[in-house]
């Protein structure tokens, strides 16, 4: 999106035939980050943490093992002396600053839609433990008017990943779906 926001105008074609969004993150979920206060502070007060304390100050440190990954990545099997990539990672004042520049940009595009005729599909679940669903499939629209939802009931975050192979593949095969729909070979 941010590569969309950057290079195309109005009235330039976008180089993209279609869009599959899995639960995009158009707003910091209060799940993601703590609760909803250091949400508001994500939001609205980075950019001035950012100044004052300086881009490489850590909001949120990272301590040791992610238990999103974790939980994620124990469906598998894996050598347990590779976990660096379930390790949680410190979040900084700049980070935070630029993810909530470039949402308010999207969802606030001087031009309207930022992709207002392209096939898009977006997948959600209200068991998302990240994102607020309800936030997720609103804002959507505001980029993608066209974009069809489609809501899971108890799907993860990443909804082709969850916590089942048949969860998983009932998301794999309503974008699958979509794909022959919108692009019949």
């Amino acid at each position: 999106m941010n590569y969309h926001l950057l290079q195309f105008k109005k009235d330039v074609k976008s180089p993209f035939d279609g869009i599959i969004l899995d639960a995009p993150f158009l707003d910091w979920g209060s799940g993601a980050v703590g609760g909803n206060f250091m949400e508001f502070v994500l939001e609205n007060g980075t950019g001035i943490a950012s100044k004052l304390l300086g881009e490489d100050f850590v909001l949120m440190k990272g301590n040791g093992i992610s238990t999103w990954w974790f939980k994620m990545w124990i469906q598998y099997r894996w050598d347990l002396r590779a976990d660096n990539y379930m390790m949680s990672t410190h979040m900084t004042a700049e980070f935070c600053n630029a993810v909530s520049r470039l949402q308010e940009k999207l969802l606030n595009h001087e031009e309207g839609p930022l992709l207002p005729d392209i096939p898009s599909i977006c997948m959600s679940s209200k068991g998302d433990d990240t994102l607020t669903n309800e936030e997720t499939l609103s804002l959507v629209h505001k980029i993608l008017p066209k974009a069809i939802l489609r809501e899971f009931d108890h799907h993860n975050h990443n909804v082709v990943m969850s916590n089942s192979k048949q969860m998983s593949e009932e998301a794999i095969d309503t974008f699958t779906a979509w794909m022959d729909k919108e692009f019949p070979s």
